[in-house]
């Protein structure tokens, strides 16, 4: 039997050593290799997904902008020619997009699926009185379901009266509820909007600045910027008609305390012998898109997703 010294176990004993350490790195390679293609392939699939939820977005954007150019050149009560109108031009979105999503490896289809139907009305005779008795107080639209892109341009800050005869903008619903805004100068330039509604909820929110000023009503901003009157205040909820069942009356009062222009769309209920001067070129009402649906699909070689997509540009939250 041979004797081994201690330099032998010494030298045997670091040439063990040696090799754990390759069996160890090699086993840290293996790994962190299968982790690696596991992130890689949680991280495909996240980006399909927000592939599909930033072409979605793109479509509302597109669609809406279509809705609102069609209701701006369509003149005339006829909707079947909206709806074709409509048809073309998802169509066209369809192809445009598709192409575009293709060159990337995605197919990506949006489809026409339905129309629901709303008057447009106009106004830029600079004035908010109506062609009633009593043109200060009147009312604009009745038995009224949905309201959106209701914006209100005021020419002349200094023409508002101050708050305790303030032009209002009045909603009465079904539940004998009711949501107010209210539009006045405090003081200078500055434009003060303040709703209330049925619940004894108040906010407010105040614009200095020189020129015109637009209220985006349903849409919440005041001079293109949020304003919590009109959105959400601490934890109210004060978006246009909050509170509110359906359907609802819309009322101005005090018009004459106003100077500016206004516009909106109604799925019902336009009183339109009311509007001032509806005949004449600066003030019309007409057949309009309220809202279009449309379906969308977006496919990748590992994930599908389908939905319905319904877009009503300006509409409350």
């Amino acid at each position: 039997m041979a004797h081994l010294t201690d330099s032998d176990r010494g030298q045997i004993i670091i040439v063990a050593a040696f090799a754990l350490g390759v069996i160890f790195i090699a086993l840290a390679v293996v790994v962190n290799t299968a982790i690696f293609t596991g992130n890689l392939a949680t991280r495909g699939q996240g980006t399909s997904d927000d592939d599909a939820l930033q072409y979605r977005h793109e479509i509302e954007q597109s669609v809406g902008t279509v809705i609102t150019e069609i209701n701006r050149q369509h003149d005339g009560n006829d909707s079947t020619h909206l709806k074709n109108w409509a048809k073309e031009n998802v169509t066209e979105i369809n192809i445009q997009g598709g192409r575009q999503k293709a060159t990337n490896g995605r197919v990506a289809t949006i489809d026409y699926a339905s129309m629901k139907n709303g008057t447009r009305f106009v106004n830029e005779s600079g004035d908010f009185t109506g062609d009633t008795t009593d043109p200060t107080t009147w009312q604009v639209a009745s038995d009224v379901s949905n309201t959106r892109a209701l914006k209100f341009t005021i020419t002349d800050r200094t023409a508002l009266a101050g708050s305790s005869n303030a032009f209002t903008l009045s909603l009465n619903g079904s539940n004998d509820n009711y949501w107010n805004m209210t539009l006045f100068n405090p003081s200078g330039n500055r434009v003060n909007v303040t709703v209330s509604n049925g619940d004894g909820e108040v906010a407010s929110c105040t614009r200095s600045g020189s020129g015109s000023l637009e209220v985006a009503v349903t849409s919440g901003l005041v001079d293109g910027r949020p304003c919590s009157a009109l959105t959400v205040s601490g934890d109210r909820d004060m978006w246009f008609g909050s509170g509110i069942s359906a359907p609802y009356n819309i009322t101005y009062d005090n018009a004459d305390e106003i100077e500016g222009d206004y516009e909106g769309v109604v799925d019902n209920g336009l009183n339109e012998a009311n509007l001032p001067s509806i005949s004449g070129p600066s003030s019309k009402s007409n057949a309009a898109i309220y809202s279009l649906n449309v379906s969308y699909s977006y496919e990748t070689v590992s994930m599908r997703y389908e939905t319905n997509v319904r877009v009503a540009p300006g509409e409350p939250e």
